[in-house]
């Protein structure tokens, strides 16, 4: 399916399952939602498993601007929003980590965790989500790093 996003630009997102719990896939750059097909099949049986092809990417709109790490963390409100997702499990790989910790951040409350995998984070990116988050630091938890 196709969400619109307030400046106009459209993202692909997919859902599968019917599970209590959400779980939203965020891929890393030069990647699509796609590189989750193994973890979408094999969750989606207990879970609703959603993956964002984040603007730019896969099979989403390619604006011509709009790739700052503030509207990658809007988008995700609005796709979190749109498909009315309870305290979702945010899961991202390399950028994709980078993003769900700033939007725990930025939205403390709504993601249940947020979870980063091989995610290199920017010094911008670490003083945003510390001051967004009232000081506290990701902390490690398995082979991610959640809020």
């Amino acid at each position: 399916m196709k969400i619109s996003m307030p400046d106009g630009c459209r993202l692909h997102v997919e859902s599968e399952g019917h599970g209590d719990t959400p779980i939203v896939f965020l891929h890393g750059i030069m990647m699509s939602g796609a590189v989750f097909k193994r973890q979408v099949s094999a969750l989606s049986a207990d879970y609703r498993v959603v993956t964002v092809d984040l603007r730019g990417f896969g099979q989403s709109d390619k604006p011509e601007t709009g790739y700052s790490g503030e509207n990658f963390v809007a988008d995700l409100k609005c796709v979190i929003d749109h498909l009315n997702l309870t305290r979702p499990i945010i899961a991202g790989w390399s950028m994709g980590g980078a993003i769900a910790l700033a939007f725990a951040a930025t939205f403390p409350g709504i993601a249940s965790r947020a979870d980063r995998y091989d995610a290199m984070l920017d010094s911008a990116t670490r003083l945003a989500a510390r001051g967004a988050a009232g000081g506290r630091r990701a902390t490690r938890a398995g082979a991610g790093n959640r809020l």
